[in-house]
């Protein structure tokens, strides 16, 4: 596991960028924090290092967004998801079967899916922020060496 401090916005964007630059496709990403613990910041970074010019937003009301890069990028939020079975017509399969990288806000709610790693994915990662009393982030990564 690698765990890092970020003290501002533009040092989570910096740790997106490091993680986002090692990746190879099929890579599915799930983050995980609470409101406000910097999860669409991060994937600014991680955009950014796969060459996507398009400015990112959390996609908490379309759920899903669609980004080009030198690797195509999906980016899920699954905030409003309340069940297994809206999981489930998200069609996530499908999605995770791209050869580009899924990145997915609130990805512990998800969880499950990948418990049997039943999907063609290779590189499965966890990235948990949390937001410390002095406000700065502790984001603790699992499933990448950097």
């Amino acid at each position: 596991m690698i765990c890092w401090k970020s003290t501002s916005p533009e040092a989570t964007r910096e740790i997106g960028f490091k993680i986002g630059s090692s990746l190879k496709e099929r890579a599915i990403i799930s983050l995980e924090g609470g409101l406000g613990a910097g999860k669409t910041t991060l994937v600014k970074g991680l955009a950014a290092a796969l060459s996507i010019e398009e400015e990112i937003t959390s996609p908490s009301f379309i759920i899903i967004a669609n980004y080009q890069g030198t690797l195509p990028l999906v980016h899920i939020d699954l905030y409003r998801i309340t069940g297994v079975e809206e999981l489930e017509e998200l069609g996530l399969e499908e999605i995770f079967d791209n050869k580009g990288i899924s990145v997915i806000e609130w990805g512990d709610r998800a969880l499950s899916l990948f418990a049997g790693h039943e999907y063609n994915h290779d590189i499965f990662i966890r990235v948990r922020i949390e937001i410390e009393e002095n406000g700065s982030r502790l984001i603790e990564i699992q499933g990448l060496d950097i």
